[in-house]
C-alpha cells in the first residue's frame, strides 16, 4: 500500500473474485459469498465504483453480485468521509453486500453504522480468542451482537478455532462463524 501497488493488486483481487463467483454460480456450486477487503487507499479513490462496475460487467459478475461481499475496516471510513460514503453507496447499489471488518478494534464510531448501507459486522478474532477465559471479551461480543441487532445487521465472528467458542457464539445468537474450526484456507479446486 505504501508504494502504490495496492491499486493494481486490489483490482486484480476483485477481478479474480468476480471470475470465481461467475464460474461457481454457473456450475451451481453452493458457496454463499466471497469476501474481499478494500484498503484505505482504494476506498479514497474517487473512481473506485466506476472501476468495480466495469469489472462486474466485464466478467459477467453483475448477475451474481449478491455473492460478493466488500469488507471495510472501520478505521478506513474515518478519513475522507465524503469520498468513502459515495464509493460505498455506489458499490451497494450493485447488489454486493458490505461488511465492517474487525469491528471494535479501530476507531469505533456508531455514526458509521447509521451512515453507511451495511449488511454485516465482523467481530475480530481478538475478542473470540479468549472466550471462556475472559468475561470482558465475552461482554464485548454480547454488546456487539446487541448493537448489530438494533441496526438489523448480521454478525460474523472471526477466528473460531474450538468448540467452546462455537458453542458460546451459537448460544448468544451469532449469525455466522469463520475460522479453522470450520476449515483452514483451501486451494480453489477444493
Amino acid at each position: 500500500e505504501s508504494i502504490g501497488l495496492i491499486d493494481e493488486i486490489g483490482l486484480w483481487v476483485f477481478q479474480e473474485v468476480c471470475k470465481r463467483v461467475v464460474d461457481w454460480s454457473r456450475k451451481g456450486l453452493p458457496f454463499g459469498r466471497i469476501s474481499f477487503n478494500l484498503s484505505q487507499r482504494q476506498l479514497m479513490e474517487p473512481n473506485l465504483a466506476v472501476m468495480f462496475l466495469t469489472l462486474l460487467e466485464g466478467t459477467g459478475a453483475m448477475d451474481f453480485a449478491e455473492h460478493i461481499e466488500c469488507e471495510i475496516t472501520e478505521s478506513l471510513i474515518i478519513k475522507q468521509l465524503d469520498i468513502a460514503l459515495e464509493s460505498i453507496n455506489r458499490l451497494k447499489e450493485t447488489g454486493m453486500t458490505l461488511a465492517i471488518d474487525d469491528f471494535g478494534t479501530g476507531h469505533s464510531s456508531l455514526i458509521n453504522l447509521k451512515r453507511f448501507p451495511l449488511d454485516r459486522l465482523k467481530i475480530d478474532r481478538e475478542f473470540v480468542r479468549d472466550i471462556g477465559r475472559d468475561r470482558h471479551d465475552e461482554g464485548i461480543i454480547n454488546a456487539t451482537l446487541a448493537l448489530a441487532q438494533g441496526f438489523q445487521l448480521e454478525v460474523i465472528a472471526e477466528g473460531v478455532e474450538n468448540e467452546l467458542q462455537r458453542a458460546f457464539l451459537k448460544e448468544i445468537g451469532c449469525h455466522e462463524i469463520q475460522g479453522f474450526l470450520m476449515s483452514p484456507p483451501l486451494p480453489v479446486d477444493e
